[in-house]
Parts: structure tokens; C-alpha cells; sequence
């Protein structure tokens, strides 16, 4: 069931707050702030870029936030770093600060390497 009005017999204030609470995340407040930082360092480090060919790059989803080098909501990292524990962390945070408040268009970015890394500068 989509979200919509609340039912006779629920409290509207919770049901506002539960709505606003996403909200807060997606704007960038908050703990948000705080994941989309970690995950612009972490695709900003060269050494988490690196490639010698295309087939090193990988696309990887970064929610709401289309970070430098990317676009719509993606960015091109190596196929080693876009596997990482590391990423996979910063990745869930990112996706429960969307709680899919945003929209996304249609771009399917490719992964390329452009004068070493995923990218390129």
C-alpha cells in the first residue's frame, strides 16, 4: 500500500512525523550529512579509481546524491573498491538517508577508464 492519507482512527501527528523523518535524511541533515561526506572521501580517493582498462570500472548507485564525476545518482568506481565492504557500508548508508524521497532521471552512466581512473578526473 502507498503512502496517502491516514485512516479514520490513526493519529494524524504520528503519521505526519513519519513522513517527515525520511525527509530530514534526504535533505542532508543530520547523521546524513555526516554518511554523505564519508562516501564523497571515499570516491574522491584516486587509489579507490584506479584502472588500467574499462573492464576495472564499475558503475555504482549513490542514491540521492550525484557526487563529482557522477551523474543521476551514480559514479564509476573500480571494480575493486565498488566490492568493498567498505563501499557496501557507505552504499546502505546512503540508501536509508534516500528512503527514496528523490527522483531519478533516466542516464545510464558508463564506466569507463579516462587517463587512469574510473572517470577520469
Amino acid at each position: 500500500m502507498g503512502v496517502g492519507w491516514p485512516r479514520r482512527g490513526r493519529r494524524p501527528a504520528a503519521w505526519a512525523l513519519a513522513l517527515l523523518l525520511p525527509g530530514a535524511c534526504a535533505d542532508g541533515d543530520g547523521d546524513c550529512a555526516e554518511h554523505i561526506a564519508a562516501a564523497e572521501q571515499f570516491l574522491d580517493e584516486p587509489a579507490h579509481r584506479a584502472c588500467d582498462s574499462d573492464a576495472d570500472c564499475k558503475v555504482v548507485f549513490t542514491g540521492c546524491h550525484t557526487f563529482p564525476r557522477g551523474s543521476c545518482g551514480q559514479v564509476a568506481l573500480s571494480v575493486e573498491a565498488a566490492s568493498s565492504s567498505s563501499w557496501r557500508a557507505l552504499s546502505a548508508d546512503l540508501a536509508e538517508c534516500d528512503a527514496d524521497h528523490c527522483e531519478h532521471c533516466d542516464a545510464q552512466l558508463v564506466a569507463q577508464c579516462i587517463g587512469g581512473l574510473c572517470g577520469g578526473e
